[in-house]
């Protein structure tokens, strides 16, 4: 039997089912900036679009937007059963996501996790107030996969784990 959704504490408890993948975003202008992101979604081939949900209250993203507004790449790096025990440093405080992990950086401004499953380098194509959320719509520049993939890193019943 299920039960009518009444409140956004109801919402979040019937979603934490859903299994969401684990993606860590960054940019740099006088320094790096990142965060980890659990609404990555594929959006179209053509043109290459991808897309997040960011949170309004997110302390992260307002320089983050700021770099990709003023025209910086922004990379996003899909995380995998490898990084699982990176993933409270990565949403730790701001000045400690960088520390002792090996990362790379394209020219424009986009930042990778070394040895993530896949990344992608991206630009914005569009943001868009939604409920108490932006979505950003990035287009996609470049993107790879290591061929070696591990086990997906997901988001699910509150908990990270790999499928």
């Amino acid at each position: 039997m299920t039960s009518a959704i009444t409140t956004a504490t109801d919402l979040r408890s019937v979603l934490r089912n859903v299994p969401t993948p684990i993606s860590f975003i960054a940019t740099h202008t006088d320094q790096p900036l990142g965060m980890i992101v659990g609404s990555f979604v594929s959006i179209s081939a053509e043109p290459p679009l991808v897309g997040i949900f960011l949170q309004k209250s997110s302390s992260s993203w307002p320089a983050i937007e700021q770099a990709l507004v003023t025209g910086q790449e922004l990379g996003i790096s899909i995380l995998g059963g490898a990084h699982a025990d990176h993933v409270r440093k990565l949403s730790g405080p701001s000045d400690q996501r960088f520390e002792n992990l090996e990362w790379a950086s394209t020219e424009n401004g986009a930042i990778h996790l070394e040895g993530a499953d896949a990344q992608l380098t991206t630009k914005l194509h569009d943001l868009q107030e939604i409920g108490d959320h932006f979505f950003a719509v990035l287009e996609v520049i470049d993107a790879s996969a290591d061929q070696d993939f591990s086990s997906a890193l997901v988001y699910h019943r509150s908990q990270v784990s790999s499928l």
